[in-house]
Order: structure tokens, then sequence, then C-alpha cells
């Protein structure tokens, strides 16, 4: 069974976040993540499960099955995902 892509939520208005995901696109040749901004309506009661306040959020979340992560933890996971081939 092939494990669920995790999700990676960024804050749409940042450029930084933008140029992120920009860099993560074309390197994620086996589709290991999917996209969704933090500003997006079905992403706040993910986050409320989480614990996590949307609201105060302008950052990078990883989500991997039950497990979330934000910050500099979040970007390092997601780089250790994509392999040594990027």
């Amino acid at each position: 069974m092939p494990s669920q892509p995790a999700i990676i939520l960024f804050d749409g208005v940042c450029n930084l976040c933008n140029g992120f995901v920009q860099f993560l696109l074309p390197r994620d040749r086996h589709g290991k993540f999917r996209f969704c901004s933090l500003q997006s309506e079905s992403v706040r009661q993910l986050l409320k499960d989480s614990g996590l306040n949307p609201a105060t959020l302008s950052t990078v979340v990883l989500v991997e099955g039950s497990q979330v992560y934000t910050e500099s933890t979040a970007v390092l996971r997601i780089v250790r995902k994509l392999g040594a081939g990027w």
C-alpha cells in the first residue's frame, strides 16, 4: 500500500513561502507532497484539530499523517523527503 503524500501548508501571501513551493514543485517527481495555502478554508479545521491556531501561523507547515511540523523542522523534513538527487 503506497503511503499518503505529505501535505505542505504555506502562507499564500508570503513571497518566501511561495518561492519555496516553486522550488519544490519541479523537484517532487514522485508526488510525495500536496500543497495548500494556509489561507484556505479547508486548512482551518485541520490546523485546529492539530492544536494550532491558523490565525497566528505565517510559516511552512508539514502534515505527515497525524504529525504536524512547523518552521525549520518542517523545512528540514521536506528537504529530507525530497532525497539526495534534487
